[in-house]
């Protein structure tokens, strides 16, 4: 089971890379901002 972790960013583009960065190191990443 991966860990779960919760972005809040309002900046559309650094949260998607951000998400992609930690799901690429086997976090699951949801998006919210």
């Amino acid at each position: 089971m991966s860990k779960r972790i919760l972005i809040v960013e309002s900046d559309a583009t650094l949260a998607t890379h951000l998400q992609q960065a930690l799901e690429a190191r086997g976090f699951s990443a949801q998006t919210t901002g």
